[in-house]
C-alpha cells in the first residue's frame, strides 16, 4: 500500500519509468484497491483501454493524406466559387431591399389618403402650389397698392403738395403757421 502511494507520487511527478506505470496499471485494474486509492483508478483503467487500441497500418495514412491532399487542391476554386455566388445574391437581395424600401417611402397624405403614386402626387403637389402662388399674387398685388397709396400719404409728400416754407422760418401747414423758434 506504502510502495503503491510512492509510485503514484512519482508518476505524477513524471519520474516514473514505464515497468513502474506497468505496476500501477496492473494494481488499479486488480480487485484488491485500497479505498482511499479508489479515485485513481479510473485514470489507470483508461490508459490500459487505450494500450489495447489497434493503430492502423501505414496504408491507412496514406489513403487519408492523399484524399485530404486532393480536396485540398479542389478547394480553393469550390470556396471561390462558392463566395462568388454569395456575394451575388446578397447583392441582389441588398439591391432589391433598397429598391423597395425607397418605393415604400414614397407616399403623399392628402385628406387623409395615403397617395403612393409618385405622378398623381407630383400632380397634385404642382397644383397646390399654383393655388398657392395665385394667392401670393393676389397678395403682393395688394401690398403694392398700399405701397403706392403709402407714397402718396408720406409726411414728404404733404409737405411738398401742401405746405410753404417761408422766409421768415414759418411753416404754414393746412391754413397753420408754426415759427422755427416755437415749441
Amino acid at each position: 500500500m506504502n510502495n503503491v502511494e510512492t509510485l503514484l507520487q512519482k508518476y505524477f511527478d513524471a519520474e516514473t519509468s514505464l515497468e513502474e506505470e506497468a505496476l500501477l496499471r496492473n494494481y488499479f485494474l486488480s480487485n484488491h484497491i485500497s479505498s482511499s486509492l479508489e479515485k485513481y483508478r479510473y485514470l489507470f483503467v483508461s490508459l490500459s483501454d487505450q494500450r489495447n487500441e489497434e493503430i492502423p497500418d501505414s496504408e491507412f495514412d496514406k489513403h487519408v493524406i492523399a484524399a485530404l491532399s486532393h480536396r485540398h487542391r479542389h478547394s480553393f476554386a469550390y470556396h471561390f466559387m462558392l463566395w462568388s455566388s454569395a456575394a451575388v445574391v446578397a447583392f441582389f437581395i441588398a439591391t432589391g431591399t433598397i429598391y423597395y424600401v425607397q418605393r415604400q417611402n414614397n407616399y403623399m397624405i392628402v385628406n387623409g389618403q395615403r397617395i403612393n403614386d409618385p405622378e398623381k402626387a407630383l400632380m397634385m403637389a404642382a397644383a397646390k402650389l399654383h393655388l398657392v402662388t395665385g394667392k401670393f399674387n393676389t397678395s403682393l398685388y395688394q401690398v403694392e397698392q398700399f405701397g403706392r397709396l403709402g407714397k402718396h400719404l408720406s409726411i414728404v409728400s404733404l409737405f411738398q403738395k401742401h405746405d410753404t416754407l417761408n422766409e421768415d422760418d414759418t411753416i404754414t401747414f393746412n391754413q397753420t403757421t408754426i415759427r422755427k423758434n416755437e415749441n
